[in-house]
């Protein structure tokens, strides 16, 4: 089955709201909450639409089995970073969907003119991601201490980047 990777549609969210956290289960990083509050139709359907964000889906067989965001930074001191943010169905992250999703978001992301720099973070341990990244030229930058929890077990965060 082929794998298709195309931009997400604002009828989608909903979907998305209930897939990711099914996808993350327990973990949490960072500032990156997909509870299912009142907001996160509103905040997710303003990413879509937004110039400065690309919010992309994975499909196999009509069923979405990848997300990714990309946006610049809220802040003035990050205005020139796109920030990544993957979700993969568990089923699906040994297959190329995420790479895949990563090559389209940094080409997004050096043709806007806006961005200098891609970043993300990734749970310290997932070898799997890490090395996804840096295959495709991310370098890590920085580990932050207790960024997240799975299973009610902190975590680290490898911070990751792809400076042009």
């Amino acid at each position: 089955m082929e794998d298709i990777i195309r931009k997400m549609r604002l009828d989608e969210v909903p979907d998305i709201l209930i897939l990711i956290p099914a996808w993350i289960g327990d973990e949490h990083i960072g500032d990156v909450d997909f509870s299912l509050s009142q907001n996160s139709h509103k905040e997710l359907s303003k990413r879509e639409i937004s110039k400065s964000t690309l919010c992309l889906v994975a499909e196999t067989g009509n069923r979405i089995v990848g997300v990714l965001t990309c946006q610049r930074g809220r802040q003035n001191s990050v205005n020139r970073t796109a920030t990544l943010h993957l979700y993969i169905d568990p089923k699906s992250r040994d297959r190329a969907i995420n790479k895949n999703l990563v090559k389209e978001s940094i080409e997004w992301a050096r043709h806007t003119g806006i961005f200098n720099r891609i970043q993300t973070q990734i749970r310290n341990g997932d070898d799997l991601q890490i090395e996804i990244f840096r295959q495709l030229g991310f370098e890590v930058e920085a580990t932050l201490r207790n960024t997240g929890t799975f299973r009610d077990t902190h975590f680290d965060s490898v911070v990751m980047a792809l400076i042009w």
